[in-house]
C-alpha cells in the first residue's frame, strides 16, 4: 500500500462540510468572533514555554558567517520578550524576527489555547578565533523566565580548517549521518513516512500508526517512536487517550513539548486523501536483549468540524486502536568487550577541581562532568581510592536534553576530597567503557588526569580506645615498691549511719510527677471535643447546600426525557456552581469565567480540575443554543461529566481565602 505526502502544513483543519454560500460565511464569521472573544480575554489555560537555541554550523573560520535562530513557543500567553546570550567575538551582520501566532478551539469541556512564537534569526560573522560557550537565551512569558539549551561555537583562524563541528548542544556528530553532497534535504522529522504502510490497521475512516526508526536496536541504544492517527474527516478537538503504549524493557524519553497545538499534514493513502496528526513521540532505550513490544494507544477521536456547533453535520466520537509493534534489542557483541560493563552512546568526559592547592584537612571539590548523547542515567564513574585522600560518595545532577530529536545532555558527579597528610598528589583520569552503536566497536571516554597540592600539619587520625584500667601488666615491667600503694589507706574502724530516703523514694513522688500530665491531657481532651463540635455546627450548612447541589444534578434525567435541553443545561450549570459556593464558602456568581478559573487556582484546586470545570461551565452555555447539544446522546453525557466533576469537587479542600 503506497502513500504519497504532501508538504501543506497547518493547525487543526477546520472543514466546511455541508455549508456554503451564506450559511458558510455565517459560520466563519461566528468562529472568527468567538477567537477574537478568547483571544481579548487572555490565556484559557496555564502559560508554558519553550524555548529552543540552534546554528546552521557550530564550527568555522574567521570572516566566516553562521545563522544562529532563537524560537521562543508560548502556550496559553504571549512572548513578552526574548534575551539573546553574549555574543562577544561575533559581529551581528543581520537580524529578523517574526512572530506567528495559531489558535486552538474546543467545545464542551475541551480547552481553549492561544499559542505565539516569537523566531529571532541572526547572521553572525566571526571576528577572532577561541571556542565560545553561549549561554541560554531567556523568553519572558506571563511574567516567568524561561531558557533555551546552551550552544558551543569554535573559531579557528583563517586559512585554518575548521574541525567537525559538534551538533547542537555540544554533542559530537557521526560523519555517517551526514548526507551526500547534492542531496535533498532531509524531511520534517514529524512528518509520516512515505513508501510501505506498516505498524497500521488500515481503516477508510480513521486508524493509527506506529513507527519506529529501528527494529533490531543495540541493547541501550535509542529508538525513536512515533504514533501517529490518521482522519478521513478531520477532528473537531483533541483526541483522548484510554489506553497508552506501553514500554516494558525500556527506559522512555518523551520528544514532546507538555503543551502544543495539533498540526496537520495531509497524506494519501491509495488515493484517499486523510489528515494525519502526531500524537505520540519518545525515546525507548532497551534495558534488555531479546524481544520486546511497544504496546498499542488506544484513541478516542472526536470526528467532524468546528461548525457542528451551528448543526451542519451530526458529531461523532470514534475510538480506534493501534497496532503493536515488535522490536528484537540485540546484545553488545562480544568481540573487543571490556571486562568492566560498557555505556551504550557517545560520550565525553570533562573533571576539574575547584583549586588545585589546598590546606592539609580542607576539602576540594572534584567535579566530572559527562557530554553525550544516548542514555546518561545509566552513566556510573567510580569513586577513585587515592592513598592520603579521602574522598566522599558524589553527589549526581542530570541536564537531560534532546535536540533533533536524540536524547543527550549532561551528568555531573561532583566528589568531595580531603588530604590527611601534606604532598603532592596525582588523581588518575576519570572515565569509563563505551559502545558506539553506530560503528558497532567499544571504546572508553576518559579525563586527563589531575595534579593537587596539600600543605600544612598532618591530619590526626582518630585515636583508639584506652586500654582498661585493669589490664594485665606487661611481662618484664617493674613492680610497685610498696604493695600497699596500690590498695590506698587502712581502715581499722567503720561509723555506719541509717540511710535516709531520697525524695524519688517518697511514696507520692509518682503521683506528683504524673499530675501535670494528667491535667494537661485533659485540657486537650476537652478542646479537641469543643473544636470537633464546632467543626460539625459549621460544616452541617456546606454539607446541606452540596446535597442540594446533587439534588439539582439529579433533575437533569427527567428533563432531558422531555427533551428541554436548555433546562437540562440550566441545571447543570447551577448545580457545579452551588457545589463550588458550598467548597469555598463564597459565592462564585461575580467572577468571570477566566477570573473563576483563576481564583479557585488560587484558592488550591488543581489546574486541571479548574480548566474542566470552567470549559464545562462553557460548553454548557454554548449547547443551551445549540441544536446538537439537545441531542439524548450528548444530554446524557453532559451528565455524567457533571457528575463526575461534583464527586472530585466533593473530595476538594480549598485553602483559606486571601483577606482583603
Amino acid at each position: 500500500m503506497a502513500l504519497a505526502r504532501h508538504s501543506r502544513k497547518g493547525t487543526i483543519s477546520l472543514d466546511f462540510a455541508g455549508s456554503q454560500g451564506v450559511r458558510a460565511v455565517v459560520a466563519m464569521l461566528a468562529v472568527a468572533l468567538v477567537g477574537t472573544a478568547l483571544f481579548a480575554a487572555g490565556p484559557a489555560r496555564a502559560q508554558s514555554a519553550t524555548v529552543r537555541m540552534t546554528a546552521n554550523r557550530t564550527s568555522l573560520t574567521v570572516g566566516e558567517t553562521l545563522t544562529l535562530e532563537i524560537r521562543a513557543e508560548a502556550t496559553g500567553g504571549r512572548v513578552e520578550s526574548v534575551e539573546q546570550p553574549n555574543l562577544t567575538g561575533f559581529d551581528v551582520v543581520s537580524r529578523q524576527l517574526a512572530t506567528p501566532m495559531s489558535f486552538q478551539f474546543g467545545f464542551g469541556g475541551r480547552t481553549q489555547v492561544v499559542q505565539s512564537s516569537t523566531i529571532q534569526t541572526l547572521t553572525l560573522l566571526a571576528r577572532r578565533p577561541g571556542r565560545y560557550e553561549l549561554r541560554p537565551a531567556r523568553a519572558v512569558v506571563g511574567g516567568r523566565t524561561f531558557e533555551s539549551n546552551r550552544l558551543s561555537l569554535v573559531v579557528v583562524p583563517a586559512g585554518q580548517k575548521p574541525p567537525p563541528g559538534p551538533l547542537q548542544g555540544g554533542f559530537a556528530p557521526d560523519p555517517a549521518d551526514e548526507p551526500p553532497a547534492g542531496a535533498e534535504p532531509p524531511a520534517d522529522p514529524l512528518a509520516p513516512p512515505t513508501g510501505r504502510l506498516d505498524g497500521a490497521q488500515f481503516d477508510a475512516e480513521a486508524f493509527i500508526r506506529t513507527v519506529v526508526d529501528k527494529r533490531e536496536p543495540w541493547v541501550g541504544e535509542q529508538v525513536t517512536v512515533t504514533i501517529y492517527l490518521y482522519v478521513r474527516s478531520g477532528i473537531r478537538s483533541a483526541p483522548t487517550a484510554s489506553r497508552e503504549p506501553t514500554a516494558e524493557g525500556f527506559w522512555v524519553h518523551d520528544l514532546l513539548p507538555p503543551q502544543r497545538s495539533l498540526e496537520a499534514t495531509e497524506q494519501n493513502v491509495d488515493g484517499t486523501p486523510f489528515r494525519v496528526y502526531v500524537m505520540r513521540r519518545f525515546a525507548a532505550f532497551p534495558l534488555r536483549a531479546g524481544e520486546l513490544t511497544i504496546g498499542a494507544l488506544t484513541l478516542d477521536v472526536p470526528t467532524g468540524t468546528v461548525f457542528d456547533l451551528f448543526g451542519a453535520t451530526p458529531q461523532r466520537a470514534l475510538r480506534r486502536d493501534g497496532v503493536p509493534v515488535a522490536i528484537r534489542a540485540r546484545p553488545l557483541p562480544d568481540a573487543g568487550r571490556p571486562t568492566d560493563e560498557a555505556r551504550v552512546g557517545r560520550f565525553t568526559v570533562e573533571s576539574s577541581l575547584d583549586r588545585t592547592q589546598v590546606a592539609t584537612g580542607d576539602a576540594v571539590t572534584l567535579t566530572a562532568r559527562v557530554r553525550g548523547t544516548g542514555n546518561l542515567r545509566d552513566v556510573r564513574i567510580p569513586t577513585p581510592a587515592i592513598d592520603g585522600l579521602s574522598l566522599l560518595e558524589p553527589q549526581i545532577k542530570d541536564e537531560i536534553e534532546a535536540p533533533g530529536d536524540l536524547v543527550g545532555g549532561t551528568r555531573t558527579f561532583e566528589w568531595l576530597v580531603v588530604p590527611r597528610r601534606p604532598g603532592s598528589y596525582t588523581l588518575p583520569p576519570l572515565g569509563f567503557d563505551t559502545f558506539d552503536p553506530a560503528a558497532g566497536t567499544y571504546g572508553r571516554a576518559e579525563s586527563a588526569a589531575l595534579s593537587l597540592v596539600a600543605a600544612g600539619n598532618v591530619v590526626a587520625e582518630p585515636r583508639p580506645d584506652d586500654a582498661p584500667a585493669d589490664r594485665e601488666p606487661t611481662e618484664g615491667a617493674d613492680e610497685p615498691a610498696d604493695p600497699a600503694a596500690s590498695y590506698g589507706p587502712l581502715r581499722t574502724e567503720s561509723a555506719l549511719r541509717r540511710r535516709a530516703p531520697t525524695l524519688v523514694e517518697q511514696p507520692w513522688f509518682p503521683y506528683a510527677l504524673g499530675a501535670p500530665a494528667a491535667v494537661w491531657l485533659v485540657v486537650l481532651l476537652v478542646a479537641a471535643a469543643l473544636r470537633r463540635a464546632r467543626t460539625r455546627a459549621g460544616a452541617s450548612a456546606p454539607q446541606r447546600a452540596f446535597r442540594g447541589a446533587r439534588k439539582r444534578l439529579a433533575k437533569v434525567d427527567a428533563l432531558a426525557k422531555a427533551g428541554d435541553a436548555r433546562a437540562c443545561y440550566g441545571e447543570l450549570s447551577s448545580a457545579l456552581k452551588a457545589a463550588l459556593e458550598a467548597r469555598l464558602g463564597e459565592p462564585v456568581g461575580g467572577f468571570t469565567l477566566s477570573a473563576l478559573r483563576g481564583h479557585l487556582v488560587t484558592r488550591g484546586m488543581p489546574e486541571e480540575l479548574a480548566t474542566r470545570l470552567v470549559d464545562e461551565l462553557e460548553g454548557a452555555e454554548f449547547a443551551r443554543f445549540s441544536a446538537s447539544g439537545a441531542s439524548p446522546d450528548e444530554l446524557s453525557r453532559a451528565r455524567d461529566r457533571a457528575q463526575a466533576l461534583l464527586d472530585r469537587i466533593d473530595r476538594f479542600t480549598p485553602s483559606p481565602a486571601e483577606r482583603p
